[in-house]
């Protein structure tokens, strides 16, 4: 399976559970979450 069908994969994955968790009230902060991912990713 190339690297990008998997990559997709696990996009999805995590957007599923972040959903579920969204649902259960179990989310975090939006600008926690913004800061989380431009540390990750190095951003900005």
């Amino acid at each position: 399976m190339p690297i990008d069908k998997i990559e997709l994969l696990e996009s999805i994955v995590g957007i599923r559970k972040s959903i579920e968790e969204f649902e259960q009230d179990q989310g975090i902060p939006l600008k926690r979450a913004f800061a989380e991912l431009r540390e990750k990713y190095d951003l900005f």
